[in-house]
């Protein structure tokens, strides 16, 4: 950011909002999957860098302007049938009719192209997580990072109009692009795309207090220690620039319960190997008493939904799932009724392959691996423990495929019903 930048930036304010946003971790900011709250999440970040997520919209009051102002010259045009005041009234009439049309047309149909920030928040209130990342890539091509005559005429026309971003310097317009892409592969369970968009836009702007906050509470959360070096190295260049002694402060106790957390983890048992390191023995589907229900969220594109778990009679434990990991789960639960045939053995039953997985799962991000299928795994088993489930519920066999470990009879798929 040059001096220029900056000190117009703090002139605004946004230096004390963006230090007053605080720095809270832990603190369930927005519940995965339910898009409300996410949208709510992206608007936070913008606010917490002075700005609203979403700008004016002035494109139809313009368009009647214009369209009055080209309506008011035929009227008095003296080649025109009726010229003078009455061909003026008529002329502002229909201008102003025309502007209107012309006004709508824009704010619809347009909006996609010249207010992509806008129509993606409106896509996120709707679920539809993958248009709206696909907008907000749109989007860049209305930060202006030069300084040509093209671009000086630009930052004069459009942002009045509601098109661009001449609120914010450059690099933090583009940080809260790429932060806000890595809020919704996180609501979708995408942890890797999360974690890049994150360290992307601190790269950007290394000061941005939101993203780090997001970035280390993820890493908490889903205790990702392999990137464990990159949250640090980039926490380090926050710290160099942060101003605030009080932010400092929290930032460094995070960073250091997090290493010990990392270090905690990662110290081998005495006594007991990890789980992940005995042998693998095929198991039998429990012949009785378990039994799984699948209930999908109706009012969005990838939904979410709820596992329950039920052990006998009375025993029955609920997990909300955010939309990757309930497609996943619902994905290991058709198959798994699908292998509902007679004399098959049970050993053999339900098995889904780590491709099927990255075929059939709606990815957020391009390009997936079948780490991405580890880490997901990982994720739903963690979230299964929480709430008291049995973490080999999602059952891995030697040739990494995964299967959900019930009887075929004993699950239970309740789809939401499209109107």
């Amino acid at each position: 950011m040059t001096e220029r930048d900056e000190t117009s930036y703090k002139r605004r304010g946004g230096e004390a909002v963006y230090h007053n946003s605080g720095f809270d971790i832990g603190s369930g900011r927005f519940d995965l999957g339910v898009p409300g709250l996410v949208a709510e999440c992206v608007e936070a970040l913008y606010r917490s860098t002075g700005v609203p997520a979403v700008q004016r919209d002035r494109l139809p009051y313009a368009a009647v302007v214009v369209g009055v102002i080209l309506g008011l010259g035929f009227g008095f045009h003296p080649d025109g049938m009726l010229y003078g005041p009455i061909g003026a009234a008529l002329g502002v009439i229909f201008g102003a009719v025309g502007g209107v049309f012309a006004g709508l047309f824009l704010h619809f149909a347009a909006r996609p192209i010249l207010r992509p920030e806008a129509e993606a928040l409106r896509q996120v209130r709707m679920g539809n997580f993958q248009n709206a990342g696909r907008t907000l890539r749109r989007a860049e091509r209305w930060i202006w990072r030069d300084r040509n005559s093209f671009e000086r005429i630009a930052r004069l026309i459009l942002p009045p109009l509601g098109i661009g971003r001449s609120d914010l310097p450059p690099e933090i317009a583009a940080a809260n692009l790429v932060a806000s892409e890595g809020i919704l592969a996180e609501s979708v369970g995408d942890v890797e795309e999360a974690m890049n968009s994150y360290l992307g836009a601190l790269d950007l702007w290394p000061r941005h207090t939101f993203v780090l906050a997001s970035l280390i509470e993820l890493t908490m959360r889903e205790k990702t220690w392999d990137r464990m070096e990159e949250v640090v190295n980039t926490a380090d260049r926050f710290l160099e620039r942060a101003r605030d002694p009080r932010l400092v402060s929290t930032v460094k106790e995070h960073l250091q319960f997090l290493e010990a957390e990392e270090h905690k983890e990662k110290k081998p048992p005495e006594w007991k190997p990890k789980e992940e390191e005995t042998p693998y023995v095929a198991q039998r589907l429990p012949a009785s008493g378990l039994q799984c229900r699948i209930v999908e969220n109706p009012g969005s594109q990838i939904s979410n939904g709820v596992l329950i778990v039920k052990h006998g009679v009375g025993d029955e434990k609920l997990l909300k799932l955010p939309a990757m990991p309930f497609h996943m789960v619902l994905i290991l639960a058709e198959y798994m009724k699908s292998q509902d045939i007679e004399g098959k053995d049970s050993a053999q039953m339900g098995w889904v392959t780590i491709q099927e997985l990255l075929d059939k799962l709606p990815w957020t991000t391009p390009h997936v691996t079948n780490s991405n299928v580890h880490k997901l795994v990982y994720k739903v088993r963690t979230q299964l423990t929480r709430v008291g489930m049995d973490r080999n519920l999602i059952e891995e066999n030697l040739n990494g495929c995964y299967r959900l470990r019930v009887s075929p009879k004993r699950v239970t798929i309740e789809r939401a019903v499209r109107v």
